[in-house]
């Protein structure tokens, strides 16, 4: 599988501290091993001359454990949130944002959360999120070059963790957009 091939679809689901400790037991009981728990900081930023709302695109400079990750993401049409993802490390997470802030992309938002992450295999895995501003979530994404074989992996674990909240199919930061009243 090329990368280029390779499609991130997710859903998230609102969560409330008491479902936290249920859905544990739960992600075990289905084979997903707990890989640790850490902070992650997204930086967001709008491209000088394309509106990313419109486009359904992303652009987010992540640190996390010290180390710093530049994501492209663009739409592809699914039933749940579904992307093609481009992704590199980079040794300078200030020095990338100079960088891009330098070509006109301006910062959007950051968006700090604690992510609790389990895997299933390679390409499945659960985030118990606590996102500042927004609450806790579930987000349970599977890479796969296949985009329907994504989303029936994604609908069969949906509904062995039988969750009663309804998924949803947007981001973080456009959560938080909303919540602002800017999206």
């Amino acid at each position: 599988m090329s990368h280029r091939d390779t499609v991130e679809v997710e859903v998230k689901i609102p969560l409330t501290p008491h479902d936290v400790a249920v859905l544990r037991r739960r992600l075990a009981d289905l084979g997903f091993r707990y890989v640790g728990k850490g902070l992650e900081t997204d930086t967001y930023f709008a491209h000088p001359s394309r509106d990313f709302r419109l486009t359904k695109e992303a652009l987010r400079l992540r640190t996390v454990g010290g180390r710093h990750f530049l994501t492209y993401k663009a739409f592809v049409r699914g039933a749940f949130k579904s992307r093609k993802e481009l992704e590199v490390q980079v040794s300078s997470g200030k020095v990338m944002s100079e960088i891009l802030t330098s070509l006109g992309f301006k910062k959007v938002m950051e968006v700090h959360k604690t992510r609790e992450e389990y895997v299933l295999d390679n390409t499945t895995r659960a985030c118990i999120d606590d996102v500042s501003q927004l609450g806790l979530f579930l987000e349970i994404e599977v890479m796969s070059d296949d985009l329907r074989e994504a989303e029936k992996r994604i609908r069969a674990i949906l509904n062995k963790l039988s969750l009663e909240k309804k998924p949803l199919s947007c981001s973080y930061l456009e959560l938080l957009l909303s919540r602002l009243g800017e999206h």
